[in-house]
């Protein structure tokens, strides 16, 4: 008699390369359902060690006594349990004779470790250390002390990994770990040096960033030095470290829940990227929703994706709860892990409520904030009144008793007393700090209550693409900017703000429409719906009617300055008359004029450049010179000088210094001395782009033959101002930005000074005349270009070509206003566009910047066909190829 044994066909097993992508999908498909992010990402971790640690074994096998004693430990996020889909894998190697039998022995051991894993698709960044190597680096190099602080054992001498480890504890942590905790604040300041100190980034860096896993790894770093070494860290166990180090229980909980949040985010970021990847930019935020949960996978949507634009949202007010939460406790968590001090500090009464101690701020008694809100404006005055910082006690309270004023209570907003104060934090010079009283005013949500419209500024995107800061985040750097004007902090970049805020008596109405500018963005129309809440908000700060009415006209018309500037023939003097006519008086000219400087100086770091902030300033001047004396306009009239060209626009002579005007004349002398010559030109190192100076005799198209040369030369045109000399024969006199498309062709331009070589220069100039003896025909302008290479689709952030047309104020010609996406050649084909239709160009101005470009040109006056047949014939031009 014989028994059949039946079994369950085995699974076949998988490979190493296999095995880490099956666990990639595992971390996928757990995180629609599964918030905790830290325990996802532990288990992912786990995982990858589970599979790593018999290669490491093999490899401790293999090499036996011929390096010494060795072990191969693990450190970083692997190690503390936050290991993210495609982050690095820190593998060291510690080994006391790795050079016994020659390196080449030891690196070809190496070499047969690492290979397998690297094929299977992991990216190891592995070190050699020597146990008192690496405890001497560690004392100078931070990332190798928090390295022997978070590694973990894998295969090896064991002994050895505990001797290093004791030795370590024993010299930098525990209770020597103050300079230590220090090292990692001292770093922390270099990073907010780089990467800003606001969470409130519409692009921000997960790892890097204000509130990132950097800052969470930072708290961490602090609770594991505070343990003793036989307390081995539990990646489990968060909650519980965070509490035992003397944070209150709220604390506790919301460091964990932000900790899962930011890990949870950073994971569906890598997985959406498909490689490591730490900024959140607006390309991989349209896939992060999917992956979290918030939009059902296939789901059509609508036409204008509305769902995915709100799921974005929702995924990044997640994230910036979670960012000022780190940001906002974390520190706590270290300045709980310090050693205990010897001396104690001097603990100084301020008055019945409040005192200070080490440097902060403290409260007496309990209850009172939430009896009376308006104590929590109090503390901030105080607080900064005495140069203090708020302890964490206190900020709690005032958290809390903001938390407690119910949905809808305006007992804040319409107390006088609030206001009061609240208007001395707006508009004080002295508002300074990291953050700063009124940023801080917000953070704990007291903003909000003052001007309840606001609230839904609160970590707004903005999706234009210009903007890298939230709405509120972008207003409050506004005002903080003008703050820095009124201080003289600004004094040689801003000269003429400087002087003008001088002249500010009353700066209520100014900082309110600041503050307020963007506020109408959540409601629809930014401009009219802003002017509401601004009018508001004013009332309510008891600001006088004519006060009132100012401050809602600012923010309607905030943009104005802006556009007329950058867009409007500025010696139109019906153009400036008009403009002065809507704003009605000096005084309001100068409040405009700085609410539209400080928005453009804060959209990002690179959107204010000189050559806007000259033409800003010259529509400031001209207007100030219309609401002058009658004989305003003979006094501020820009008459040539012998050495400089004569004839041209009053503009001319507005945009460039004298110097420039003399170089110009030179120019313009050699060409007419030479009429064998077709082109003169002069290169020039400018701000951030090359300056290009052209002349040459004028005819129809020529604008679109000279950007077409620079375009094939590599060139892309930021700016272009273009002249005619009207005395016979024309003669053109055409100012370009232009920056080189590749790192190659900008080494080539610059000679050893800096300035472009004179080799380059001729090569340019030869360019340009082989392109005006071989400019194209009627006939070949007329005919489409071909399609511009594709571009990645974006659901929420496609940007198609607008053409739009208006008149300047007298009538005499038409305004052609260009939109579109940059890309090689623009310019060009704009322009190619008026020479097809035989059109000649008075004024260009085009402007190139953060993947946008804004082309503004005047002709004469066009009919409806006419503009028809342009607007026409530019689409065609800028259309691009499918797919």
């Amino acid at each position: 008699m014989s028994t059949v044994l039946e079994h369950e066909p085995v699974a076949p097993r998988l490979s190493l390369r296999e095995e880490f992508i099956a666990a990639r999908e595992a971390v996928g498909s757990a995180l629609p359902e599964d918030p905790r992010g830290g325990a996802l990402l532990h288990r992912f971790g786990e995982r990858i060690v589970e599979r790593i640690t018999p290669a490491c074994a093999l490899a401790v096998g293999r090499a036996g006594s011929r390096f010494g004693k060795l072990a191969i430990v693990v450190f970083g996020g692997l190690a503390r349990g936050e290991h993210c889909p495609y982050s690095d894998i820190d593998l060291t190697v510690l080994c006391t004779e790795p050079g016994q039998e020659g390196d080449e022995a030891f690196g070809e051991w190496i070499r047969e470790f690492t290979h397998p894993l690297w094929d299977a698709g992991l990216r190891l960044r592995t070190t050699v250390q020597h146990p008192e190597g690496w405890l001497e680096a560690a004392a100078e190099d931070l990332s190798s002390c928090t390295a022997l602080l978070d590694m973990r054992f894998l295969a090896g001498d064991r002994q050895l990994y505990d001797e290093v480890g004791d030795e370590a504890h024993r010299r930098f942590f525990g209770p020597q770990r103050a300079s230590f905790l220090q090292r990692l604040l001292d770093e922390q300041g270099l990073r907010e040096r780089r990467f800003g100190t606001t969470v409130y980034q519409v692009e921000p860096d997960l790892k890097f960033g204000p509130g990132g896993t950097r800052d969470i790894s930072v708290f961490e770093w602090a609770l594991m030095a505070r343990r003793s070494r036989a307390e081995p860290w539990d990646p489990a166990k968060v909650e519980s470290a965070i509490r035992a180090s003397g944070v209150p229980r709220r604390v506790a909980r919301l460091l964990t829940e932000a900790r899962d949040t930011i890990l949870r985010l950073r994971a569906a970021l890598h997985l959406v990227a498909g490689r490591t990847q730490d900024r959140l930019n607006f390309q991989y935020q349209e896939g992060v929703p999917e992956l979290l949960g918030r939009v059902r996978p296939g789901e059509p949507l609508s036409a204008d994706h509305r769902e995915l634009v709100e799921a974005i949202e929702a995924c990044m007010q997640d994230y910036y709860q979670a960012a000022r939460d780190i940001q906002r406790h974390g520190g706590r968590v270290v300045a709980r892990c310090q050693p205990p001090r010897i001396r104690a500090d001097i603990d100084q009464r301020i008055d019945e409520r409040f005192h200070a101690l080490d440097g902060r701020l403290r409260h007496y008694g309990k209850g009172r904030f939430a009896e009376s809100p308006v104590l929590c404006l109090e503390a901030l005055a105080l607080a900064r009144d005495h140069n203090l910082g708020l302890s964490g006690p206190t900020f709690d309270v005032i958290v809390e008793a903001v938390m407690a004023i119910p949905a809808g209570d305006e007992r804040l907003a319409n107390d006088p007393e609030a206001q009061a104060r609240f208007v001395d934090l707006l508009i004080d010079p002295a508002d300074v700090g990291s953050p700063t009283p009124l940023e801080l005013c917000h953070e704990v949500g007291l903003l909000q209550r003052l001007v309840p419209e606001f609230a839904a500024s609160r970590g707004r995107m903005q999706h234009e693409g210009l903007h890298v800061y939230t709405v509120d985040q972008h207003s409050l750097y506004a005002v903080e900017f003008l703050k820095s004007i009124a201080r003289g902090d600004h004094r040689k970049d801003f000269p003429m703000a400087t002087a003008v805020h001088l002249s500010v008596d009353d700066p209520r109405p100014l900082y309110m429409a600041t503050l307020l500018h963007d506020a109408g963005k959540p409601f629809g129309d930014q401009c009219a719906e802003g002017a509401r809440i601004a009018g508001l908000a004013a009332q309510r700060a008891r600001l006088d009617e004519d006060a009132v009415t100012r401050c809602a006209f600012l923010v309607e018309q905030h943009q104005t300055m802006p556009m007329l500037s950058q867009k409007r023939d500025l010696t139109d003097e019906l153009q400036i008359r008009e403009f002065a006519e809507l704003v009605g008086d000096r005084r309001t000219l100068d409040e405009l004029y700085l609410v539209s400087l400080a928005d453009m100086a804060n959209v990002s770091p690179e959107y204010l450049t000189s050559w806007k902030l000259t033409l800003l300033d010259e529509l400031y001047l001209r207007t100030a010179a219309e609401f002058a004396s009658s004989r305003r306009r003979e006094t501020t009239a820009r008459r040539p000088r012998e050495d400089e060209p004569e004839g041209l626009p009053l503009r001319y002579y507005s945009l460039f210094d004298q110097d420039l005007r003399r170089e110009h004349r030179q120019l313009l002398d050699r060409l007419r001395e030479s009429p064998q010559r077709r082109v003169l030109i002069d290169v020039a190192e400018g701000s951030g782009a090359l300056r290009l100076t052209v002349v040459t005799p004028d005819h129809r198209g020529l604008l679109a033959v000279l950007t077409s040369c620079m375009a094939e030369r590599g060139l892309e045109v930021m700016a272009a101002d273009v002249f005619s000399v009207p005395f016979y024969p024309r003669i053109a006199l055409d100012v370009f930005r232009v920056v080189p498309r590749d790192t190659g062709a900008t080494l080539a331009a610059l000679g050893a000074n800096g300035r472009p070589s004179s080799e380059w220069v001729v090569q340019l100039e030869r360019a340009l005349v082989d392109a005006l003896v071989h400019a194209p025909g009627a006939e070949a302008l007329a005919e489409p270009m071909p399609p511009l290479p594709g571009r990645r689709r974006s659901k929420t952030r496609r940007r198609s070509t607008k053409v739009r047309f208006s008149q300047d104020p007298g009538g005499s010609r038409t305004i052609v206003d260009v939109e579109t996406f940059a890309n090689a050649g623009v310019a060009a084909r704009i322009s190619r566009s008026f020479a097809a239709l035989d059109l000649d160009i008075e004024i260009a101005r085009i402007n190139t910047e953060m993947g946008r470009v804004d082309a503004v040109f005047y002709v004469s006056k066009l009919d409806d066909e006419q503009r028809d047949a342009l607007a026409k014939s530019i689409r065609a031009n800028l259309r691009t190829r499918r797919g």
